[in-house]
């Protein structure tokens, strides 16, 4: 049965897209069979991979509000499947708003591939709206990046609340797999006093994943439509990743989320 973890933070920028493609090929390096999911109506995940999302016949929005199989819809890409996104997954917001049952369409899309992957990323949008609650609904798991600015990081309480109300009313095996410090720069103070923060309240809640640092290869790996271990194996950025994967493969095998920090 496959895992499902969504990354999610309600803050724009924070790099979810990124880190959900780059953990998507890291684990699929490990030997996992990876789906990527695109949940966000700007189709960033989609793109990134390589895939027009503007010219694509059928989408995961498709899947959710038509009911076409999702393995009608499903791409390839370096070694990993992705379900696409486009612009038209907006319109789920309202179409499903009232729709009964809202809380399964997400689980319906992929629980006929649950025996096809060991897991299941879903990139979340930067939003509170009904997508991203879908997704924290039908996941097993959440990661959470955290950008180390001190505006950025103030949001955290509001995102915490989010995953406690879920956890409460709608999902209460959700749990939190790890916060990931991303875009991070040592050289700025304001940085290191962010992931001293991060470490001295977080984690007691999650584990803190190494820090993921601030590198302009990541845009031009994206923008070769590449993961960064295929356009520099040698970037400083890589290992955090591949040990991030490391660890996430742990909690999905033992079902275990070992708080580091208690």
């Amino acid at each position: 049965m496959s895992h499902i973890f969504s990354v999610f933070n309600q803050a724009g920028g924070v790099a979810k897209t990124t880190l959900a493609m780059n953990l998507g090929y890291e684990l699929a390096q490990l030997g996992q069979r990876v789906l990527l999911v695109d949940f966000d109506p700007q189709g960033t995940l989609t793109i990134f991979m390589g895939i027009e999302g503007w010219d694509l016949p059928a989408t995961i929005y498709d899947c959710l509000i038509a009911n076409r199989p999702a393995t009608d819809v499903i791409h390839s890409a370096h070694g990993i499947d992705i379900l696409p996104a486009n612009l038209a997954l907006g319109k789920a917001e309202l179409e499903l708003y009232h729709a009964p049952m809202r809380e399964q369409k997400l689980h319906r899309v992929l629980e006929p591939l649950s025996e096809a992957y060991d897991l299941v990323i879903i990139d979340c949008p930067p939003s509170l709206g009904v997508i991203s609650y879908l997704a924290l609904v039908t996941a097993d798991y959440v990661i959470v990046p955290l950008e180390c600015e001190y505006k950025s990081y103030q949001g955290t309480d509001l995102l915490l609340q989010t995953i406690g109300k879920i956890q409460q009313e709608a999902n209460p095996e959700l749990k939190i797999a790890a916060f990931v410090p991303v875009k991070v720069s040592l050289q700025k103070s304001q940085h290191q006093r962010v992931l001293a923060a991060i470490d001295s309240q977080l984690a007691q809640i999650a584990p803190i994943a190494s820090p993921i640092p601030d590198a302009i290869a990541f845009a031009d790996a994206s923008e070769r439509c590449l993961p960064l271990s295929l356009y520099d194996r040698r970037h400083r950025a890589v290992e955090p990743l591949r040990n991030l994967a490391k660890q996430i493969l742990s909690i999905a095998t033992t079902g275990q989320v070992e708080v580091l920090h208690a």
